[in-house]
């Protein structure tokens, strides 16, 4: 469902594992795409799900649309008898459907993922083995900053990996964010640039600021004790406080540069190439246990905090309190 320069990227990787994929998108120019595709043949095109009736059974659906439209399709595919998805980050746009898509699979049968692509990657693998050979520390914060990329559609990646990585979910938020209309699905849609703070337990901290005036390239730092990993495309670097430095550490306040180069390593792609997609479609195909859905809910949650925490100007508790869930339980944020 939905066909746009993510949901390509789905076609590709569910063309490489079924013998016919359907594709529902209301735009025309996908047809066109389509009728040109290399494997045309196993594809069936069409713009409505309610044409999609005359297909054999949907063993795996795909909701790669608008955010707003996420739970619609949802719906009416469960209606089509379809147990296992997919869906994009961010699940839902507004707190009803996230809380009717909880609903849902609260119930036992419907099996869902998020694709935060990331977190289904091998880096939770590299993080910890560098933590234990370096004897670094644990993370205590990650910064992340740059140019034009929104708080929501790239941020949510990592405040996915921020609950992994300190093991548990945000428990307040606080933000001041600005709009841009240069959302290239739609300028409708928010494109938020700004700061957020998202507070996990044991006082550690996820701070995004993103400038919609800046052409630079994102990066994320991660704080260890002794030491800071630095993320900038696929690339990590690794750096660490000399030893030298370290035995002179004799006070909490007693800080150094780390400035010694430890290692550089790939953050979210194997050395077969994979990423965390591949990973999720091999979950499929493999008959793994499907539908790991928390981390979606508890990510698309804390973003729904974020986008209340600078509506209101105050800090936003998580998960959200009856208070929020009430005022703002049928708010369209047009976020995708």
């Amino acid at each position: 469902m939905g066909l746009g320069s993510i949901g390509k990227v789905h076609l590709e990787h569910s063309l490489g594992i079924a013998d016919l994929v359907s594709v529902v998108d209301p735009n025309l120019e996908v047809a066109k795409y389509l009728e040109s595709h290399f494997d045309r043949n196993k594809i069936c095109y069409y713009s409505t799900i309610q044409e999609i009736h005359q297909v054999p059974a949907i063993n795996l659906a795909v909701i790669a649309n608008w955010g707003p439209d996420h739970t619609t399709s949802f719906h009416e595919l469960v209606e089509l008898g379809v147990n296992f998805f997919i869906i994009e980050k961010p699940l839902a746009s507004k707190i009803e459907d996230l809380e009717e898509l909880k609903a849902v699979i609260a119930r036992g049968k419907i099996k869902v993922i998020c694709n935060l692509t990331w977190s289904y990657s091998h880096f939770m693998q590299q993080l910890e083995r560098i933590t234990k050979i370096y004897s670094l520390g644990p993370v205590r914060n990650i910064l992340v900053s740059g140019g034009a990329k929104c708080l929501v559609t790239n941020g949510i990646h990592y405040l996915a990996l921020a609950i992994q990585i300190f093991g548990s979910e945000a428990t307040e938020v606080t933000a001041l964010t600005y709009n841009s209309p240069i959302n290239p699905r739609a300028s409708r849609f928010l494109f938020l640039a700004g700061s957020a703070i998202w507070e996990f337990p044991d006082d550690r901290y996820l701070n995004i600021s993103f400038s919609n005036e800046s052409h630079l390239q994102l990066s994320a730092i991660l704080i260890f004790s002794r030491g800071k990993l630095v993320i900038e495309g696929n690339q990590a670097s690794l750096f660490k406080i000399s030893d030298e430095n370290t035995f002179k550490i004799d006070k909490p306040t007693r800080t150094y540069l780390a400035t010694e180069p430890i290692e550089q390593f790939s953050a979210f792609i194997d050395s077969l190439g994979n990423d965390g997609l591949v990973n999720i479609y091999e979950k499929f195909i493999n008959a793994e246990p499907w539908g790991d859905l928390e981390l979606g809910i508890q990510a698309t949650e804390a973003i729904l905090g974020m986008l209340i925490a600078d509506s209101s100007k105050m800090s936003t508790t998580l998960p959200l309190n009856q208070t929020d869930l009430n005022k703002y339980r049928f708010h369209d944020w047009m976020i995708s």
